[in-house]
C-alpha cells in the first residue's frame, strides 16, 4: 500500500510539469530502469575486472 502511495504522488508531481520536462523525466526513469535491470550483470563484470 505504502509504494502504491509514494507511485500516486509521482504521478500527481509529474502532471505539473510541462511537456518537455515530462519528456525528460520519463527518459531519464528509462535509462534508471535500464541500469536497474542490467546492475547485476555490471556488478559481476566489476567483480571480474576487480579479480
Amino acid at each position: 500500500m505504502e509504494v502504491k502511495a509514494d507511485v500516486y504522488m509521482t504521478i500527481t508531481d509529474l502532471d505539473l510539469l510541462s511537456a518537455l520536462e515530462l519528456m525528460e523525466a520519463v527518459q531519464l526513469f528509462a535509462s534508471e530502469e535500464s541500469v536497474f535491470k542490467h546492475g547485476s550483470r555490471l556488478t559481476t563484470s566489476t567483480r571480474a575486472v576487480a579479480k
